[in-house]
């Protein structure tokens, strides 16, 4: 399901200033509207996409840590097999654990947060 710009429910101000354009206008809410109503306890896959990224310029613009901590907590007992975002220009395969994988070190990535193990960046 695509979240646009991140899960959240608030708008953020970009740096030091109000940025009208950085509002994700309650996806975070949507989420867990339509996880409990089209998935319930099917065990279906869930694919998540939204546009900021989980560190660097995500965490500078959008996300804020109880961001990450509400995200973590809505999708806890759902089957996310994947999540898509924007802005780190990484692919990092085998990133469901903290600290990373042995196969994902070895070709030099590093992890986002995981909702199946609870890690932060």
């Amino acid at each position: 399901m695509n979240l646009n710009l991140f899960p959240g429910n608030t708008p953020r101000p970009v740096y030091d200033r109000q940025a009208a354009w950085n509002n994700p206008a309650g996806r975070l809410e949507f989420l867990r509207a339509d996880l409990r109503d089209r998935v319930g306890d099917s065990g279906r896959p869930v694919v998540l996409m939204w546009h900021d990224g989980l560190r660097g310029w995500g965490l500078e613009k959008g996300w804020l840590p109880d961001d990450l901590a509400a995200l973590k907590e809505v999708v806890a007992g759902y089957n996310v097999v994947l999540i898509l975002h924007g802005h780190e220009h990484a692919y990092a395969p085998g990133c469901t654990q903290s600290p990373c994988p042995a196969p994902a070190r070895a070709a030099g990535s590093t992890c986002s947060w995981s909702p199946c193990c609870g890690s932060l960046p």
